[in-house]
């Protein structure tokens, strides 16, 4: 069953008021707070001065149970979910409006930097502007998860959806198995990278194709994409144990790196220490962070002598092989050669701290 039609005309506040019947996170849907406070706050400029917003999408679950719908909630949001969180962050005070917002209906009120209660407050006929804005919502009345993630898709295929994202959207095991590793502590809180947009997802992804490879392998996003659709045909039993090999790997990693490090701070560091990690000595972990530490200091020198044109030394070459690979990180010959740069690096002092006991 897969059926489209327009949902009965309603305004913003008898969405609000039914807020707690809406599924915001269904499997296919992107992550939330996509939006900063001045996209938020042109839209409610948008919407208090008249303009038309591109209509939502909702998928309709009030007619009849559904396996689709494992939370019971009469609707789930399939495409309008950052307007929605921006019309919804508006009403409870997260935002305000612009400093510089002018409402066209009067130009003569000073409305800039008000909070919804403010206008509630002062400038009620304003509010009641906002209060009565009709939301064009159509409902997608269907059972079937893969239509709905073809229809997310193909809402989205013009803006511009992360690879996470879309993956995310293409159904099969996968996509919940690279969320159980994204949920790790390690991402939480070790890592320092942004993951508003996915970039945990993508990072955990290329981990779980590492590990159900076994070996080096290409990362890019074509391969991640193959993995997804591969798997959603597969009855391997193979992918929850690659789960569960790469949450041990992680386990070890939080013995090595700090909360918020900044050795995280980007995802594309990630699949490197996690194949050096992976198969280092346990009696290794204790130093590994110390020689990341340090080499990774010795590439800020290389990258300020690369710019201002100053030689390198012999001992720089290393790290500026290093600086250079990054350049193709996604590549399984750049990927193996980090590796063994960070893996000799770790070894040699290791050996060396030996050696002064």
């Amino acid at each position: 069953m897969f059926t489209i039609q327009a949902h009965d005309s309603k305004p913003i506040t008898w969405w609000y008021a039914r807020r707690n019947e809406i599924d915001f996170d269904p499997p296919y849907q992107r992550k939330g707070r996509v939006w900063g406070d001045k996209n938020k706050a042109f839209l409610i400029d948008t919407v208090l001065n008249g303009y038309d917003i591109p209509k939502l999408y909702m998928a309709d679950f009030r007619w009849s149970s559904s396996e689709i719908n494992p939370k019971g909630l009469n609707y789930a949001v399939v495409d309008g979910k950052q307007r929605l969180e921006a019309l919804f962050d508006f009403i409870e005070g997260r935002i305000l409006l612009d400093k510089d917002f002018e409402f066209l209906g009067d130009k003569s009120v000073a409305l800039g930097g008000m909070s919804y209660r403010d206008l509630k407050s002062t400038f009620p006929a304003v509010a009641e502007v906002f209060d009565t804005y009709t939301l064009s919502v159509v409902s997608v009345i269907t059972d079937e998860l893969a239509r709905l993630n073809d229809l997310f898709v193909r809402l989205n295929t013009s803006k511009p959806l992360t690879g996470a994202e879309l993956r995310n959207a293409m159904g099969g095991v996968l996509p919940g198995l690279f969320k159980r590793i994204a949920s790790d502590s390690f991402f939480t809180n070790a890592t320092r990278f942004k993951k508003n947009r996915g970039e945990d997802l993508n990072a955990a992804a290329k981990l779980l194709l590492l590990e159900f490879r076994g070996k080096v392998v290409e990362t890019k996003k074509a391969n991640l994409d193959r993995f997804v659709r591969e798997a959603v045909e597969a009855e391997s039993t193979q992918f929850e144990f690659a789960v569960k090999r790469a949450l041990q790997v992680l386990s070890r990693m939080k013995k090595v790196f700090e909360p918020n490090d900044p050795l995280l701070s980007s995802p594309s560091s990630v699949p490197v220490y996690y194949w050096l990690i992976r198969d280092l000595p346990q009696d290794q972990l204790g130093s590994v962070r110390s020689t990341l530490v340090a080499f990774e200091n010795a590439r800020k020198i290389v990258r300020r002598k690369t710019r201002q044109g100053e030689p390198l030394a012999e001992s720089d070459s290393a790290a500026e092989k290093y600086n250079l690979l990054l350049r193709s990180l996604d590549d399984a010959a750049s990927l193996r050669d980090l590796v063994q740069i960070l893996r000799e690096r770790v070894t040699t002092e290791g050996s060396g701290e030996s050696g002064e006991k």
